[in-house]
């Protein structure tokens, strides 16, 4: 990726408080929701499918945030014990070309495109928290 690349594709859990740390869930569907989607529409930007892959995930049986219980009034579950998101991350030679993997590039545009990564001088990442990472943040 430090050298351009399309995009990478994350799961960043959000400590959020001393009694209770926030980590990936192991949720078997995860890959095989996001190919569908992405394949669903292969022009559509591949965050989108993404953030649907997130948005696909169970919230029950996982742990909530910020408690770390099963009170989703603040959010949290969905492939994520407690506070977290899915982000996509991409460098680029220009700024318009690395936002350009985060936010505009499809499977398609991944695929084949001869719009290549040429660079690392910019970098772009996009995040869709499990909560409401505006109003309670990154904590940790």
């Amino acid at each position: 990726m430090l050298a351009g690349g399309h995009a990478v594709a994350g799961i960043m859990p959000h400590g959020n408080n001393t009694q209770f740390f926030a980590d990936t869930a192991n949720w078997g569907p995860r890959g095989t929701t996001l190919a569908n989607l992405a394949l669903a529409n292969p022009y559509a930007p591949l965050m989108e499918a993404w953030i649907g892959t997130l948005n696909s995930a169970p919230q029950a049986g996982y742990a909530a945030c910020p408690s770390g219980g099963s009170n989703y009034q603040h959010g949290g579950g969905q492939g994520i014990h407690g506070c977290g998101s899915h982000f996509i991350a991409a460098v680029g030679h220009t700024q318009a070309r690395a936002d350009w993997h985060t936010s505009g590039e499809g499977w398609i545009g991944i695929k084949f495109d001869s719009n290549d990564a040429l660079g690392n001088g910019y970098t772009s990442m996009v995040h869709h928290c499990n909560y409401d990472c505006i109003t309670y943040g990154f904590t940790k």
